[in-house]
């Protein structure tokens, strides 16, 4: 798919981009499509608020600028550069495809970047506790990350090992639309 061909004003050609994205059947398949579309991605995703909102949400939640974040799904880096440009300076970011995590090079905000299916079955090769922060941001759509991606997260953090309960429910929205409520429980 080459996004040059899409009209980025019309919501339908740009729709059509992420449908795609949804209707991959594997890890393979979705993160060979993200390779092609990398290139265009940034401009596609624009008028995107995740970032800005990601970063002022992390601002309530960690208000110390050298804290270690781990942006799981760091795609071209729009999570990083928003979180970057509000002082944060210690990030992370974990990716599928290579050739997004190219362009997130580019933009400098990273300290390390890994090219690597994040999952239940493929855990990171850090200590519990590493980071103090793991964030991910429009992540969490069909074929991507779901509720079973969240005990990885969660070990891989430091704070919240005191603060989570053993059971919660953890509500996910987009523009404000409820999409999934899941029961989830782990323990240590």
């Amino acid at each position: 798919m080459d996004l040059k061909t899409i009209d980025i004003t019309d919501p339908c050609g740009v729709q059509a981009v992420f449908d795609n994205l949804l209707d991959c059947q594997n890890r393979e398949d979705m993160a060979k499509l993200y390779d092609n579309i990398a290139p265009d991605y940034d401009m596609v995703s624009n008028e995107w608020a995740g970032p800005a909102e990601t970063a002022a949400k992390l601002q309530e939640i960690e208000p110390n600028k050298n804290a270690c974040i781990l942006d799981v799904g760091c795609g071209t880096g729009l999570v990083g550069k928003a979180v970057s440009d509000v002082g944060y300076l210690n990030l992370y970011g974990i990716d599928m495809s290579e050739s997004s995590l190219n362009i997130a090079s580019e933009k400098g905000v990273y300290s390390k970047l890994i090219n690597a299916t994040f999952g239940p079955e493929t855990p990171l090769n850090y200590k519990d506790g590493f980071f103090d922060v793991a964030l991910s941001t429009g992540c969490f759509l069909p074929n991507h990350l779901d509720h079973t991606h969240l005990p990885e997260m969660i070990r891989l953090v430091k704070k919240v090992q005191n603060i989570i309960k053993p059971y919660m429910n953890l509500n996910l929205t987009l523009s404000n639309q409820a999409l999934y409520s899941y029961p989830v429980a782990w323990g240590r």
